[in-house]
């Protein structure tokens, strides 16, 4: 062991490190996750699409636009003296 380095786990060389048989068994661990997501990506992006579009259209655009500089004007209250 002269010369070397000693270190407090077992040295693996980079080949060794995912072989063949773990891809495989990663393979057949994600493949009911891949599958849920090739047939409900689509669909469950839609979802999310059509419910951003109504919660814009259902936020009360008054709040929102006060936080928007130069365009807070438009909704500053006039207040009679």
């Amino acid at each position: 062991m002269r010369g070397r380095l000693a270190l407090p786990f077992p040295a693996v060389s980079a080949r060794k490190m995912i072989s063949g048989k773990d891809l495989k068994s990663l393979r057949y661990a994600l493949q009911p996750s891949i599958n849920f997501m090739k047939n409900w990506g689509r669909p469950l992006s839609a979802y999310g699409a059509g419910a951003a579009l109504l919660a814009i259209y259902l936020i009360d655009w008054r709040i929102v636009a006060t936080r928007i500089p130069f365009y807070r004007k438009k909704f500053e209250e006039k207040t009679i003296e």
